[in-house]
């Protein structure tokens, strides 16, 4: 006969345990044994303990985000919890030094003029990268990536059939468009300057970008991948500032000339 304390066993799980091993099949020792283990203290002891343990492997389970101890770690749980902020502030970071990199190289020292660095073009390339290259490019691949999965390399090549031949012929001339705009040059000679630099620079940007993006979309996880272009954009800035100094500086020359005309005109 069961001991009253085991009779209502599916109320107490302790119960259930002692009948199944026949601790509560005799009076004296159900009585002993369970006076002892279905006490309340005792019930409260052994509830307790699996839940710190659980709470100790969740700790132990959760990423080292601390950017002293693990900076890529760290910037990979930044991705996955924020990752359309992320991308805007390392890509701001990468072009806005990139930019200066590229003044420096491309500085001519005539005059004895030494190096001075325009603050102004390298903001503009760092709201540039903020505002429209890293949000874009985060949903393009993120978007890119879901039409076309997989590792091998026909799903790979055709990404970077759609990334290079339908999307970056579209980007390039918004992207010059804009950087122009930022840099005060008249809306409707926009137009203009883009059909003399686009072919240009979409040679360059097939010779750079169509291999690395072979690698970039057969190895690279998707959140990394606007990290990617980034660094490789340091070499992709500098040659965007060249071209788009060059445009400036024809447009400055052509103002020059119209203004001699005029003044010309004027004297006779």
């Amino acid at each position: 006969q069961l001991h009253p304390k085991c009779q209502h066993s599916h109320q107490n799980p302790i119960a259930t345990m002692l009948i199944r091993q026949g601790l509560c099949q005799g009076p004296t020792m159900g009585s002993r044994v369970g006076s002892r283990l279905t006490s309340p203290s005792f019930v409260q002891r052994n509830s307790v303990r699996p839940r710190r343990h659980l709470s100790s492997n969740k700790r132990a389970e959760e990423p080292n985000t601390s950017f002293f101890s693990s900076p890529m770690g760290w910037y990979s749980h930044k991705l996955d919890t924020s990752p359309v902020f992320t991308k805007c502030i390392s890509a701001g970071l990468i072009s806005g030094l990139g930019n200066l990199g590229a003044q420096r190289l491309m500085h001519e020292e005539k005059d004895g003029k030494k190096f001075k660095i325009d603050w102004e073009q390298t903001g503009r390339f760092a709201i540039l990268n903020v505002v429209f290259v890293a949000p874009v490019l985060h949903y393009w691949y993120t978007w890119l990536a879901g039409a076309i999965p997989g590792k091998a390399i026909i799903p790979v090549l055709k990404r970077v059939f759609y990334d290079e031949f339908l999307f970056t012929p579209v980007y390039v001339p918004v992207l010059l468009g804009i950087l122009w705009k930022l840099e005060g040059v008249e809306l409707q000679r926009i137009p203009k300057m883009i059909r003399e630099e686009w072919l240009n620079v979409m040679l360059f940007d097939w010779a750079v970008y169509i291999p690395v993006q072979i690698v970039n979309f057969r190895f690279v996880p998707v959140k990394f991948q606007v990290l990617v272009i980034n660094l490789i954009g340091v070499g992709w800035n500098c040659f965007i500032s060249w071209r788009a100094q060059g445009q400036q500086q024809k447009l400055l020359k052509e103002n020059e000339e119209k203004k001699n005309l005029s003044s010309g005109k004027k004297d006779e």
